[in-house]
């Protein structure tokens, strides 16, 4: 049985493209946020056109266009596309994605990095030299190439050189932490990080409506070394769970929303916080403003919130407060949730995890 990764490009027969976005599923769907949709049966307006493979479709993107807009195109394409949603029961809200057997094309991340370290010099263009200078340079961690894959237009082959981002995967928790400890010392000509002044530009430019100042959002971010420069082109590398090392799989709980809330406390355990969903654990938690309960963990579907707090450091998070029921064994407890599907149309900007400094 396939295994869906988070961050697997995949097509539909619909002609939909569609990026997963967990490493675990309900059965018969996977939890994806498309990508590219076909212009043809709704209302596309507000987001880039493109023409992939012949086909017109529109980039979806949540910050293209603003709440009130992204919520009319969201209920356009439940309309148009209703196989596509899925509303959970477990959770109380919903997700976008694609029913299994509905996924008509799925290309293999790891075959792509085997296809990648295969090229011979002559074989490779600027952009392909640069994936694989970045691919070899990664392999000096110890880490093995069937521990990488790549994806997005790396794997796809529809990159635009001087455009387009390198995208890798680090395969496995453990493996990630140690390529992000093997990264921030490496030392490679063509390897270099952003100045300050470029994280300015790109905060200036980022149109994720954090409620984040510009200070709060560098330093935070300077700190992951999760995106880097090699040859001037941006490589992201993302980390996801193997099968075997998924915490908590889809049905072992139940989840009911109590509304929005703030939370400060000391991250106990930051392990989880490098995939998506991920988490941190929390001890000494207090709401300070909701319900007066105490909240085990913080989760984030969000990729800007991932790595964002360590061990031993006291964070502020707000987000969706829900009480946890466990469904075969465990007691009941109490986390915050940032960056369901929904929280894009209802409460852009209020969700966040920030360190307190």
């Amino acid at each position: 049985m396939t295994h869906f990764y988070e961050s697997m490009i995949m097509w539909s027969d619909d002609g939909l493209q569609l990026k997963s976005y967990a490493n675990d599923h309900p059965d018969g769907f996977v939890i994806a946020k498309p990508k590219y949709i076909p212009r043809q049966r709704i209302d596309c307006t507000g987001f880039q056109e493109r023409n992939i493979q012949g086909n017109d479709v529109r980039r979806f993107d949540y910050w293209a266009v603003d709440e009130k807009r992204l919520k009319s195109y969201i209920d356009d394409f439940r309309k148009a596309y209703p196989d596509y949603m899925y509303d959970s029961p477990l959770h109380h809200t919903w997700f976008m994605g694609v029913p299994k057997n509905k996924i008509a094309r799925l290309p293999n991340p790891k075959e792509g990095v085997k296809k990648i370290l295969a090229m011979k010099d002559s074989e490779m263009d600027d952009y392909m030299k640069r994936a694989h200078g970045f691919l070899s340079l990664v392999l000096e961690s110890g880490l093995k190439a069937s521990d990488l894959g790549v994806t997005n237009s790396t794997l796809l082959g529809t990159y635009t050189y001087g455009r387009s981002d390198i995208d890798i995967i680090v395969f496995g928790k453990e493996n990630y932490w140690k390529y992000i400890s093997f990264i921030q010392n490496a030392k490679h000509p063509w390897l270099r990080w952003k100045t300050l002044e470029e994280w300015k530009k790109y905060f200036a430019s980022y149109n994720a409506g954090l409620f984040i100042s510009e200070d709060e959002f560098i330093w935070h971010s300077r700190r992951k070394f999760i995106d880097v420069y090699f040859g001037e082109t941006v490589v992201s590398v993302f980390g996801v769970e193997n099968p075997g090392e998924i915490s908590v799989k889809w049905g072992d709980e139940k989840y009911t929303p109590m509304g929005m809330a703030t939370v400060k406390g000391k991250v106990k355990d930051d392990y989880n916080g490098i995939v998506r969903p991920g988490y941190y654990e929390l001890e000494n938690a207090k709401v300070v403003q909701g319900p007066d309960v105490k909240v085990k963990k913080v989760v984030t579907y969000a990729r800007d919130f991932m790595l964002q707090a360590f061990e031993g450091e006291s964070i502020v998070a707000a987000g969706i407060l829900e009480k946890v029921t466990p469904l075969k064994s465990g007691e009941e407890y109490y986390r915050i949730v940032i960056g369901y599907f929904e929280s894009y149309t209802t409460r852009r900007g209020e969700e966040y995890i920030k360190v307190q400094r």
